[in-house]
């Protein structure tokens, strides 16, 4: 469970049945920002490392990729993020055209944050941040 609006792990918290609920609803509640009391339930998944593609759609002009961003976590806490994460360039490759799928399909030019696991099978979107959009 997690807050809507949150940062850095802020809120988060592992459930692991019913009577987990109040505890963890009080400590979304208590690191949320904004004013709404919504939270997000996610599947636990297991994946080697995160990264954050920033993927540049342009009015006029192919989708360009920024190198990607590493980000370390430790228990579901932020703790660091590098840039260029080394990455199998075939597993960036595939990265890539995530990122261009899922842009493409949003539309709009400018900068989109696309965040994603990499496990040792495959490479799953986590969630897009958007900046700078026009349509």
């Amino acid at each position: 469970m997690k807050p809507v609006m949150s940062s850095s792990g802020k809120g988060q918290s592992v459930l692991t049945g019913q009577p987990d609920l109040p505890k963890a609803w009080e400590y979304a509640c208590s690191g949320m920002r904004g004013d709404r009391q919504r939270v997000i339930i996610e599947e636990f998944m297991e994946f080697e490392y995160e990264i954050t593609l920033l993927t540049i759609r342009q009015k006029k002009g192919e989708t360009l990729f920024c190198p990607p961003i590493g980000h370390r976590q430790e228990r579901g806490d932020y703790q660091e993020s590098w840039q260029p994460a080394l990455m199998d360039p075939e597993i960036f490759r595939e990265a890539e055209t995530i990122a261009e799928q899922v842009t493409s399909n949003l539309g709009g030019a400018g900068i989109y944050g696309v965040e994603m696991f990499v496990t040792k099978e495959e490479v799953i979107l986590s969630h897009i941040y958007l900046g700078g959009i026009q349509f």
